[in-house]
């Protein structure tokens, strides 16, 4: 009982304080001035003041002449999702044909073996592109290495839902991705790293 009384009052309380005309009316803004909007140019074209009573919220269309409402938005906010979706798959594909974990490992050796071969002074920046370069030789082989197993992995339960046996990749994308990013890493070593 006192629970229910007790969200009643919490919820009568955040009610009250937002409170859409409230919040227009009396907040400060850079469009306002004591609740009234007034135009960048006062020329005779922009003759649009309109102030805001603490009675009611603004209108949607108000709102839209000012800016804070744009149709272009809801046009971009599908595109924008959709892009996201495939990002996401991409990245997890490529996440998995790279094996990245075990490149990690692979990575943390080297790392450790330039730290250790350093002697007394670490260049950090070298540390970096060779971790960089390392993984990317790496992921390009672990990639390569399931492009050429592929009907074996697709007999396996444990590697049946891999990128390239389950199709959510082809075999050219893989072997594209795979050739960049080791091509990319071997530069990274040869030029930044054995110099």
């Amino acid at each position: 009982m006192w629970r229910s009384s007790a969200i009643s009052s919490f919820y009568s309380k955040f009610t009250s304080f937002y409170n859409p005309s409230y919040y227009y009316a009396t907040s400060p803004s850079i469009f306002t001035v004591d609740g009234v909007v007034r135009p960048v140019f006062s020329t005779s074209q922009h003759q649009c003041i309109r102030s805001f009573s603490s009675s009611a919220a603004p209108s949607p269309s108000s709102l839209t002449k000012l800016g804070f409402l744009n149709d272009g938005i809801d046009a971009i906010q599908p595109l924008a999702s959709k892009a996201l979706e495939i990002a996401r798959h991409y990245g997890r594909c490529y996440w998995e044909l790279s094996k990245a974990r075990l490149s990690m490992l692979v990575v943390a050796t080297s790392g450790t073996g330039y730290v250790l071969g350093s002697g007394n002074g670490i260049d950090f920046a070298g540390l970096c592109w060779t971790c960089a370069g390392t993984m990317m030789v790496a992921a390009s082989a672990n990639s390569l290495n399931q492009v050429f197993e592929i009907k074996n992995d697709a007999k396996m339960k444990r590697t049946r839902r891999r990128p390239l046996p389950s199709g959510r990749i082809t075999a050219k994308h893989a072997v594209i991705w795979a050739s960049s990013v080791g091509l990319a890493g071997t530069a990274i070593l040869a030029f930044k790293v054995a110099v």
